[in-house]
């Protein structure tokens, strides 16, 4: 009883020296070293947190980061930085913080331009180094890498408006252009749709929700373990949300899910698909969410590239008509060619005869790019809210449904019975949330609508790509 009582003094003295010395520790990091700083920093500079100084990035480091990767000089790109820092609030951070933010280029592969390679950087040593070890700090990169190249293509898009607003009023003493060129600001708002949303979830869903209960769970740590966890359980969130450990998850189960997928469909639907349609069943049934978004991405900018090219070619065809139009209303008393009869343009000119015909290959690989992104964001939308509905993942409901807010996509079959769940799991969170009750029952005649409009959707009869976006040609 004597040993037993002085062991239970002794386990009592060394928890309760424990406890001083893991204050004293903490203290340290929080209050000498500024963890919470740190955090801050990473936050806004990894994680695309100052939105402001992100903009003023995207501006200014474009005609630097349009170049090959070769070309690319660190020097210039980060001067760049620096004054993208002096003209934003973000100066007004801690010195301590300011100088640890670098420019980082990563290593280049054949084909690259800047884009592909630059990243920033947050240099940390010790004892700061005991939270961000090298192998956290490559996590926060990759991190950054979709981050950023979500707020290029983002950037891109919105550049894409500005030049259609001004194609727009110089277009219009050609309404044969005007007309040839509305799918393309179709399918421009239909891409900044999806990559705004994204956007937005990525920034607030994502990373504001993760670092808001990082930081109320550090008001709570007790010792240094605790704050390690907390700061992983943290990035593992952000990763998740990002589909960054969906996509290492998928990518290392691809092999076995693929070879099983092919062997299942050979033997179930023998002689009902081609060989071509077996494979890419499989490929779709082992890709990940991130995989389909990069490629939605990388079309994105794809399309970015084939806009420009078409309406520099618009314009200079309107300059050439404007001024043949110009030099036919000189001719005095003659009808020249190019003339209007009748209130009619005469289609003989040979400006005229450029228009009709308009650059047939952009427009047809126009039409082969707006199938692919069509495949690739019908596919990326079932992969999420499959998700959404197998974790029970509110957040990516809500994203689904925001998405699909008119249930466009969801007329596609395989993504219908998906999205429509989603939806209706963010319908229920959202009343949830509110604390409300939720609405009236569907009325039986609405509820016939939607399902007539659905046996339409999934009739043989279907509306051709370009239809379904609104455009075509008069």
């Amino acid at each position: 009883a004597v040993v037993a009582s002085f062991r239970k003094r002794i386990e009592r003295l060394v928890e309760k020296a424990a406890a001083k010395q893991n204050r004293s520790l903490l203290r340290l990091l929080f209050n000498k070293h500024r963890v919470s700083d740190h955090i801050l920093a990473i936050r806004n500079f990894l994680l695309l947190g100052a939105g402001e100084l992100i903009s003023r990035l995207l501006d200014l480091l474009k005609p630097e980061l349009d170049k090959s990767a070769e070309d690319v000089q660190p020097f210039a790109v980060t001067a760049v930085l620096d004054g993208a820092i002096r003209m934003t609030n973000a100066q007004f951070l801690p010195a301590d913080v300011l100088d640890r933010v670098e420019v980082r280029l990563m290593q280049r592969s054949p084909g690259d331009t800047g884009w592909e390679v630059f990243s920033l950087d947050y240099v940390v040593e010790p004892p700061l180094t005991v939270l961000f070890t090298p192998e956290v700090m490559d996590r926060y990169r990759r991190v950054f890498s979709l981050l950023w190249k979500v707020a290029r293509v983002s950037h891109a898009l919105a550049g894409c408006w500005q030049t259609h607003v001004w194609a727009a009023k110089m277009l219009r003493s050609v309404p044969q252009l005007q007309s040839k060129l509305q799918g393309i600001y179709f399918m421009r708002q239909e891409m900044h749709h999806l990559v705004g949303h994204i956007q937005s979830y990525f920034a607030l869903e994502v990373c504001d929700g993760a670092f808001l209960q990082l930081f109320e769970g550090l008001r709570r740590c007790g010792d240094l373990d605790e704050v390690i966890s907390l700061h992983s359980e943290f990035l593992s969130a952000v990763e998740e949300g990002t589909f960054i450990l969906d996509h290492q998850t998928a990518t290392a189960q691809a092999a076995a899910n693929r070879s099983a997928r092919l062997q299942q469909l050979r033997s179930g639907v023998e002689g009902a698909l081609s060989p071509e349609d077996i494979e890419r069943l499989a490929e779709e049934e082992s890709i990940s969410a991130l995989s389909c978004l990069r490629e939605v991405l990388d079309l994105c900018l794809r399309f970015d590239r084939l806009q420009e090219a078409l309406f520099a070619e618009a314009l200079s065809m309107a300059e050439r008509r404007n001024r043949e139009k110009a030099g036919s209303r000189r001719s005095k008393g003659v009808q020249g060619r190019g003339r209007q009869r009748g209130g009619e343009e005469v289609p003989d000119s040979p400006s005229m005869q450029l228009i009709l015909s308009f650059s047939p290959h952009l427009m047809e690989e126009l039409d082969l790019l707006r199938e692919a992104f069509d495949n690739r964001l019908d596919l990326f939308m079932r992969i999420v809210a499959e998700a959404a509905n197998t974790y029970k993942n509110d957040s990516l409901a809500a994203l689904v449904a925001r998405l699909d807010f008119n249930e466009f996509y969801a007329g596609s079959e395989d993504v219908f019975d998906e999205i429509q769940h989603a939806t209706q799991a963010a319908a229920a969170a959202a009343t949830a949330a509110a604390g409300g009750t939720p609405g009236l029952e569907e009325s039986a005649e609405h509820r016939a609508m939607r399902e007539a409009e659905r046996d339409f959707r999934h009739s043989s009869i279907q509306p051709t790509i370009w239809e379904r976006r609104g455009g075509g040609e008069d």
